[in-house]
């Protein structure tokens, strides 16, 4: 048995932040109608022209930060990046120096599709630094180099952002992409504030030390978008390196991340990270291609996969020299490792894998014997014998489990399926790409074909327990496919879906849309968005069934809309759902006559 599980941290002061900007003061808005990188002749007169008469960005923000409230900066220049006689509007503004942020201000596209800030001159700088206790909102902003490239959005940390502590960032339907940091940070640097991006588009960046992408200095990170996040670094952590902080990913695809130490695409030094839905494809490292954890790092990872990332060392998905990793509906597959440990190497810590499937992957579970590792309803065949056999080390059998050679493993209950070096046991697999192109899937997955013997041959009492990680309803494709299907749930990550659904998910909230029985982060945002609209309305098109606005009321009614039911949130309902988004989970109870109809859970 293992042991009490530890509560993962709950980001209430950042939900506090995003509900005090939804009661800030409304500030003044500016419109720029030049492109060029004037400073403002008379900040804090509230018009914003340079000597020429011409709004510029930089004339917007020296007028904010001298004016009080959140205030409001468009584009409104119109510029195609392309071709000027292209009928698609372009924002654009050519940035020659710092952007410093001393007070709240949303800077978005304004009626044009994208916004393009441009890095342009000789010197080297960051493009924005939001100072202590500021809040920056970027809306469908593309911050980039100059083409072609000459090297200018560079600085020691944070070339694109800067985050002091205190700070906070929120960006919606952003790029990011060729920063260089000096020293860490590719992109942007968390220095124990906060930095929150949903609709990733694209996110790149190069660090000449730790960071490729984004340095988390004690501060809290979260990304959800389905966007591709791209980064090196000569030291630790291509695509994010985490100091002691809390990092959120949902959707992303890490792909060609490459750092010369460890952490191809995540390194984490102490602090959280949870990931779910997250692709994890094609980076490298000396050791944890996907994700390196030490100084007693939690990581919660659900509905995700690890494919094609290779190493020199140990650990070609996952490398965990000391902390705790919980794994729950993970792919591992096609990854190497040349001294072991192709899928996931333990060489310290603890980790518990429930309903995980590693295969064709060179070495799939490698265990040392300072590390603990539980296993459940996971499959570990079909492996590489070229750094081992499937289980190589002690492992503690959680039992349901389908090993393919069990030679250099111990620790099997007498439920685990076996097979052995002259008759391998073979899982029964297929590769299938990102389910019917559902976001909410990971790239690479490998579904049971009719034959397997991995079918019904799961326990389903281990969906319940505590190290369960992410919602046990769906399997890995999350919001599809239900987790058990005919006798019981089958082993891996992937459930065989043919016959009666016999786990419903209902009960569940909704705003609840990844069906996880928690509220998350993003899903908290949601309502936020809502809150702010003043109203929302029914669509199709949405995650959750729902769009900001006043429009159709045909739909079901949203659980956030309970008193009165009247399709707009007041503060109290708004106040109810960041009350389960802090205490970690609900759960449905009608009888027991609450204002909603759910109960908070504390986990």
């Amino acid at each position: 048995m293992w042991p009490a599980r530890q509560p993962l941290l709950r980001l209430g002061v950042l939900a506090a932040v995003f509900l005090l900007v939804a009661q800030a003061v409304v500030g003044a808005t500016f419109i720029t109608n030049s492109t060029f990188d004037y400073p403002d002749v008379n900040p804090g007169d509230g018009v914003a022209l340079d000597e020429n008469g011409r709004v510029t960005l930089r004339a917007a923000i020296e007028e904010a930060n001298a004016l009080p409230g959140s205030d409001h900066i468009s584009f409104g220049d119109p510029f195609s990046a392309l071709d000027r006689t292209s009928s698609v509007r372009y924002g654009h503004a050519a940035v020659r120096a710092t952007l410093p942020i001393t007070d709240d201000v949303v800077i978005d596209a304004g009626t044009m599709v994208i916004g393009f800030m441009d890095a342009v001159g000789s010197s080297e700088f960051r493009m924005f630094e939001v100072m202590p206790g500021v809040r920056l909102e970027l809306v469908s902003i593309y911050i980039q180099e100059s083409y072609p490239l000459s090297q200018n959005m560079v600085a020691d940390r944070g070339p694109a952002i800067y985050i002091h502590p205190g700070a906070s960032v929120v960006a919606l339907a952003c790029q990011i992409r060729m920063g260089i940091a000096r020293v860490a940070g590719g992109a942007v640097y968390v220095d124990h504030g906060s930095f929150a991006w949903t609709s990733i588009r694209e996110f790149g960046g190069t660090s000449e030390g730790d960071g490729g992408v984004i340095f988390n200095d004690g501060g809290e990170v979260y990304l959800n978008g389905d966007g591709l996040l791209y980064g090196t670094a000569n030291g630790r952590g291509g695509g994010i390196f985490n100091h002691g902080g809390v990092v959120w990913l949902r959707r992303g695809d890490f792909r060609h991340c490459a750092a010369e130490a460890e952490g191809g695409a995540v390194y984490s030094d102490g602090g959280t990270i949870v990931m779910a839905a997250t692709t994890i494809d094609d980076n490298s490292a000396a050791s944890g291609g996907g994700v390196y954890l030490t100084g007693g790092a939690v990581m919660e990872v659900t509905g995700s996969s690890f494919t094609n990332n290779t190493v020199s060392a140990q650990g070609g998905g996952i490398h965990v020299a000391s902390g705790l990793l919980r794994a729950t509906q993970c792919t591992f597959g096609l990854c190497a490792a040349e001294l072991g440990g192709g899928g996931i190497f333990l060489a310290g810590g603890e980790a518990t894998l429930l309903n995980c499937t590693l295969t064709l992957n060179e070495g799939g579970l490698a265990v040392m014997r300072d590390a603990d590792c539980f296993l459940g309803n996971t499959i570990v065949a079909a492996n590489g014998v070229l750094a081992g056999t499937d289980v190589s080390g002690r492992i503690a059998s959680l039992g349901h489990n389908l090993i393919g050679i069990q030679g250099g493993g111990a620790g099997y209950a007498d439920t685990d399926l076996l097979g052995t070096e002259p008759s391998a046991l073979l899982p029964g697999l297929e590769y299938t790409p990102r389910h019917e192109g559902r976001i909410e899937s990971p790239r690479y997955i490998w579904s049971p074909t009719r034959e397997s013997p991995a079918i019904d041959a799961g326990d389903s009492s281990l969906l319940a327990s505590p190290e369960f990680v992410g919602g046990s309803c769906y399997d890995t494709r999350l919001s599809c496919c239900p987790r058990v299907r005919g006798l019981a749930v089958d082993i891996g990550a992937v459930e065989w879906q043919e016959g009666e659904a016999n786990a419903p998910c209902d009960g569940l909230h909704r705003a609840d849309y990844d069906r996880d029985s928690r509220i998350g982060l993003s899903e908290l945002l949601r309502i936020i968005q809502l809150y702010n609209a003043g109203a929302f309305q029914c669509t199709a098109w949405s995650e959750d069934g729902y769009a900001p606005g006043t429009g159709d009321e045909a739909c079901a009614a949203h659980s956030a809309d309970y008193h009165p039911q009247d399709w707009h949130m007041d503060l109290n309902e708004l106040l109810r759902v960041i009350q389960f988004f802090n205490m970690g989970g609900y759960v449905s109870c009608p009888d027991a006559h609450t204002e909603d109809g759910f109960c908070p859970l504390n986990r």
